[in-house]
């Protein structure tokens, strides 16, 4: 759909499908940490709500919009990580660095 119709409007039903998978993403990423772990990653948690906000200013933009904002935020939740090392503050789930 984003490469055929890349600068067709989208409609609410298509960003319903670009955002979603991201979103399910996130969550289901979340919902394992919370199960292995005992703990849930916030920035998924605040990624997922930012996919859930940007989605209604977006509807009627061309499909390569909210395509690329989903992008931009899983990078965003992807940058937190490399960030912070993928340690939570006096998490001991994870081996040291080498």
């Amino acid at each position: 759909m984003t490469i055929a119709h890349a600068a067709a409007a989208a409609p609410a039903s298509w960003l319903v499908i670009i955002l979603s998978g991201p979103a399910l993403f996130l969550a289901g990423h979340a919902l394992l940490g919370r199960h292995v772990f005992t703990r849930v990653s916030m920035p998924r948690l605040i990624g997922l709500g930012v996919l859930i906000a940007i989605g209604p200013p977006l509807v009627g933009q061309p499909v390569l919009v909210p395509a690329a904002a989903a992008a931009v935020v899983l990078a965003g939740v992807v940058g937190f990580d490399l960030l912070r090392g993928g340690r939570e503050v006096g998490d001991q789930s994870l081996p040291p660095r080498l």
